[in-house]
């Protein structure tokens, strides 16, 4: 197994094991030019992060991060699509939180896992 696939597998089975059940929603609106009106649809997919943690203060500025905002990490292995900031959506018990940004972490070539930033 190279490096890669390690790190990778690592990330996949420390959130298997102690990571939180959650439910990604990707939403896609689409505009009828006939009745001139948009309709959201809404895809759920089942997924599991690291526990959502808050930002340590030093990080929030008031701005980019602000009170309140969560941290978790999302394992790339097995998931359907790469989440997407401003377009996609994640329920943690039940409440719905915004991505404002996702970085992904790469070992080698391939994706191991994402950071997401989460504002309520």
């Amino acid at each position: 197994m190279t490096f890669d696939a390690t790190a990778r597998a690592t990330a996949e089975r420390l959130i298997r094991d102690f990571g939180k059940s959650v439910t990604l929603l990707r939403v896609t609106r689409a505009y009828d030019p006939a009745t001139g009106k948009t309709a959201d649809t809404v895809e759920e997919f089942a997924a599991k992060v690291s526990p959502p943690e808050r930002f340590r203060e030093a990080l929030i500025d008031g701005t980019l991060v602000k009170a309140g905002d969560l941290r978790a990490h999302l394992p790339a292995e097995g998931l359907d699509l790469v989440p997407e900031p401003a377009r996609d959506r994640i329920l943690i018990d039940g409440k719905p939180w915004s991505l404002l940004r996702v970085d992904p972490v790469v070992s080698g070539e391939q994706t191991a896992f994402y950071t997401l930033h989460l504002r309520s």
